[in-house]
């Protein structure tokens, strides 16, 4: 681009340096020396009045002076060729693809990580947890971690890949829940994730899978540290969406269950007696089947009341 401003100041200064002035041809925007005719060609280039600086280059005599030491006239058919090709070449070409190099860097930037975190993994991470948090405590047991983990590699969600793969990768996660400080232990003496440390640990690891082995430069670092803000802020706006439904699904729960006392009580239904105390057994306990019944002896029962028949017959 510059190059292309270079070449058409040199030819302009040699073409009409000498040009005089007129209307849009004057003493701010002319081509008497490198920096003036610099600044001119880039006024063109936004459209402003070129085609009025290209007809003060045109002027021919009697209006100005044709030969002599003192020449100042224009050239009538030079002039419309060298402004329209400066025209079109500096805004219709060059300048388009400058633009469009700009917006290819940005997109190539921007799509540089092919498995990048998007909302959509983290939404079907959110998924998945409260398959196994089903009271929204954003707490899980360690030893469910490995069948949190299989459900997202089934769903190819970027956020565990590799990690069934490599034994030592989701050994290096483990140890990291393991050791977390601040994280509550289970009733049962288990140690629990958290939510936010699992999603922010996995996020880490694929940063640096996918970075191991190239240089950092510090425009990629940044870039990186910006993924990363962005990621928490994805993080932390997906789990206060879950605290909150769940909040919102234990009212519905409570209100529910206190309809159901109101109408109970409303309505005097009363709970269901105990089996032992129900009207059936006391009925079976007393039936007239039963009374005149003895229940048979045994023949252990019949020898011993034989023998105590044989002793009270020896002591009377």
């Amino acid at each position: 681009m510059f190059l292309l401003y270079f070449v058409y100041a040199i030819v302009g200064i040699t073409l009409f340096g000498a040009t005089r002035f007129g209307p849009f041809y004057m003493e701010d925007a002319n081509f008497r020396n490198f920096p003036e005719a610099l600044l001119l060609l880039f006024r063109m280039s936004t459209g402003e009045n070129w085609n009025e600086v290209m007809g003060d280059c045109q002027v021919e005599a009697p209006q100005c002076t044709e030969s002599g030491p003192k020449k100042d006239c224009g050239m009538f058919l030079i002039s419309p060729t060298y402004f329209s090709s400066f025209f079109m070449f500096g805004v219709y070409l060059m300048l388009n693809l400058f633009i469009a190099v700009i917006l290819d860097n940005f997109t190539n930037c921007y799509n540089k990580e092919s498995n990048l975190v998007t909302t959509e993994h983290l939404e079907e991470y959110r998924t998945v947890w409260r398959k196994f948090d089903t009271t929204a405590t954003g707490f899980i047991l360690l030893k469910e971690m490995r069948m949190l983990v299989t459900r997202l590699h089934k769903l190819n969600n970027p956020l565990v890949k590799g990690l069934l793969e490599k034994r030592s990768l989701y050994g290096l996660i483990n140890s990291e829940m393991r050791n977390a400080k601040g994280t509550p232990v289970d009733k049962s003496g288990d140690p629990t994730v958290n939510f936010n440390r699992l999603c922010e640990s996995l996020c880490v690891l694929q940063m640096e899978m996918e970075m191991e082995g190239n240089y950092l430069t510090p425009d990629e670092r940044a870039m990186m540290e910006d993924k990363q803000r962005k990621l928490k802020r994805d993080v932390a706006a997906s789990a206060i969406g879950a605290a909150i439904r769940g909040f919102l699904a234990r009212k519905r729960y409570e209100n529910r269950m206190a309809e159901l006392a109101e109408e109970r009580d409303k309505y005097g239904v009363t709970a269901p007696s105990s089996p032992s105390s129900s009207p059936r057994s006391s009925k079976s306990s007393t039936s007239p089947r039963s009374k005149g019944k003895r229940s048979p002896r045994s023949p252990r029962s019949k020898q011993k009341g034989e023998k105590g028949s044989g002793a009270t017959r020896l002591q009377l």
